[in-house]
């Protein structure tokens, strides 16, 4: 974010510098350069020894200034993060009394920020000193230098004092390139990051040869694949699974198995670092980004809303906006049921990451989302878990007829959601280890059944629990 938005706008206060004031000194440089020398080229050739010598030392303070300068951007990227996590937190860090610990650690964060300024401000302060110091010399030098020349009667009193006006012009550049290098040495380092934030490679992309998609029609195959965040470790290993179209798919397991991981395969927020996933037969490497994933609707445990209204929340990334198709998903969802008794209706601005709304309703549009959407593919990562216990039944009966028109994957925590799966596969450090539906895992006695037992309900009978 400080990059986007901060940084961006030092990239354009440098490129207005570059257009206006640069341009126009080094025209003026030009000029009056070829003036000197047509007056006298040896006092000329005196004059511009200043300019290598303030070019050292630009480098030299602007290497330096930049070094600081980024570090400034890096610490009040910092400081953002602090602030952001505080605010967002607000309620765990007033719980567990942490005000003070944070007011600390914002505190050190911004003496950081003072700290990094106060260079800044040292080296701005000495580059434009030393062009105007330079300019002092240069000018001595040529005053000396030249009234040598006219004691010694090789140069006339007019020419000396026309060469010195226009030393005054000549110099007056430097002065004002000394000021433009520390404010463009100032404006270098946001431009490095915003430059690597844009230089970086998206390693999900379409292929060259990538086709479009079509609608799922037989199955989403998973063969050997095999998965590493870091490159090093990994954390899924030949996991093969198929899930038929049509059907419901449950993944299940401990904390930390893969679960998300194999889920997040699938839209391709993440590429296999071995085997392949295919849809019908088709490598999802194969194809376009945006057909894939235009058959896919995701709702989450955790409710993700934009500050907008419970219309655009709904319709959402959608190209057509159509109204009554967003009112059905509103009404399959039970969105309507709090919707009405809003003054605004769906116009109702949902606040920042649907702060205005209760969890639950949260939650809901959430789920109207994926209505909206109609997809082929259907990811459920514990998507009811924020919906209250009145309206829950209600919301699983809507997400059942949902799931009826396309191929669904539920990430499970409570095992009682996953029962009349069509298929359950049981995951384990990385691996599948266990496949079937129910009463078969049951009848295994394995990983599953345990977890059965652990959340306190009978694996053969209802839930006791």
């Amino acid at each position: 974010m400080s990059r986007t938005v901060f940084e961006a706008d030092g990239v354009q206060k440098c490129l207005s510098l570059l257009t206006h004031q640069l341009v126009e000194q080094a025209v003026m440089f030009i000029v009056l350069l070829v003036v000197i020398f047509y007056l006298d080229w040896q006092l000329a050739c005196m004059a511009i020894v200043v300019y290598p010598v303030a070019g050292v030392l630009f480098v030299i303070f602007g290497r330096r200034l930049r070094e600081v300068t980024r570090k400034s951007y890096e610490l009040i990227a910092a400081l953002s993060r602090l602030v952001h996590e505080a605010l967002r937190g607000i309620k765990i860090v007033k719980i567990n009394c942490a005000e003070a610990r944070l007011q600390e650690d914002y505190e050190r964060e911004t003496a950081n920020v003072t700290k990094a300024h106060r260079r800044i401000f040292l080296a701005s302060f000495i580059l434009p000193q030393l062009g105007a110091l330079l300019s002092i010399i240069g000018l001595l030098a040529v005053l000396i230098f030249g009234g040598v020349r006219l004691a010694r009667e090789s140069i006339t009193a007019g020419t000396l004092v026309a060469f010195l006006g226009s030393m005054v012009l000549f110099y007056r550049p430097l002065k004002l390139m000394a000021n433009l290098s520390h404010r463009l040495n100032g404006y270098i380092a946001p431009i490095e990051r915003c430059a690597e934030l844009v230089e970086e490679e998206n390693p999900i992309g379409d292929a060259p040869d990538a086709k479009e998609l079509p609608p799922l029609a037989e199955a989403i195959r998973f063969e050997n694949v095999s998965f590493s965040y870091d490159g090093e470790e990994e954390v899924l290993h030949d996991v093969s699974i198929e899930i038929p179209a049509g059907q419901t798919a449950a993944l299940v397991g401990r904390s930390g198995a893969g679960k998300t991981t194999i889920a997040n395969l699938i839209p391709r927020f993440y590429d296999p670092a071995a085997g392949r996933i295919a849809t019908d037969g088709h490598d999802l490497r194969q194809v376009t980004v945006e057909s894939l994933r235009s058959q896919i609707a995701l709702v989450t445990q955790e409710t993700i809303l934009f500050s907008e209204s419970i219309r655009d929340n709904i319709m959402f990334g959608a190209e057509e906006r159509d109204e009554e198709r967003m009112l059905d998903a509103g009404r399959l969802a039970h969105v309507d049921d709090f919707v009405r008794e809003m003054p605004d209706g769906y116009d109702t601005q949902v606040g920042e990451a649907g702060l205005r709304l209760s969890g639950g309703q949260a939650q809901r549009i959430c789920i109207a989302r994926a209505f909206y959407a109609r997809p082929h593919i259907l990811i459920l990562d514990e998507a009811t878990s924020q919906i209250d216990s009145e309206s829950e039944m209600l919301v699983r009966e809507a997400v059942a007829k949902l799931m009826e028109t396309c191929t669904t994957i539920v990430i499970a925590h409570r095992l009682s959601t996953v029962r009349r799966a069509d298929v359950i596969f049981v995951v384990d450090e990385g691996r599948v280890v266990e496949r079937g539906t129910h009463d078969e895992l049951v009848r295994t006695d394995g990983i599953y059944a345990g977890l059965c037992r652990l959340q306190f309900f009978s694996p053969e009978g209802d839930d006791r629990g």
